[in-house]
């Protein structure tokens, strides 16, 4: 009897070949399994989009900042022409000034340095907004606009 359990243990033992095999695919299924997670969650990482550049970029006034008349502006731009347009206006859209100024490029296509004084009565309002954009020549419509929230300096009348 003793025999007979030997050859059955034997029969049913799986043999090195068998563990080999066994063990390469628990290997294969967690390459396949890493590698699905890759494609499915890490690669779609990487495709976010990047927003593009803005063609404008304000460097002085901040948002937030309180100012005073004259506002001084100053950034970058690469528009049409070097041309920049700047409206200050008070929160409800009353505007106190417009007016544009120039890049200096080196050329066409590059980044270059504007700088503006808006010169403004003293506003109603305690906010205001600066834009900074310029005019589409397509179409005429205003783009790449920089949006600035602005606080403006109480000044108390001597009066």
């Amino acid at each position: 009897m003793v025999k007979e359990r030997v050859k059955i243990t034997r029969q049913f033992s799986p043999n090195k070949n068998m563990k080999k095999v066994l063990i390469g695919v628990i290997i294969a299924v967690l390459v396949i399994v890493g590698l699905a997670y890759y494609f499915i969650f890490l690669e779609k990482e990487e495709e976010v989009e990047t927003p593009p550049v803005s063609n404008i970029v304000v460097f002085s006034p901040k948002q937030g900042d309180t100012v005073s008349s004259p506002l001084k502006v100053q950034g970058e731009a690469r528009v049409f022409e070097g041309t920049v347009n700047l409206r200050l206006k008070e929160k409800d859209g009353e505007v106190l000034i417009e007016d544009f100024t120039t890049a200096q490029s080196p050329e066409m296509g590059q980044f270059g340095p504007f700088e503006k004084e808006l010169p403004y009565s003293q506003p109603a309002k305690a906010e205001g907004i600066l834009e900074v954009f310029q005019i589409s020549a397509k179409d005429g419509s205003e783009i790449d606009k920089v949006i600035i929230s602005l606080k403006f300096e109480i000044v108390a009348n001597s009066e």
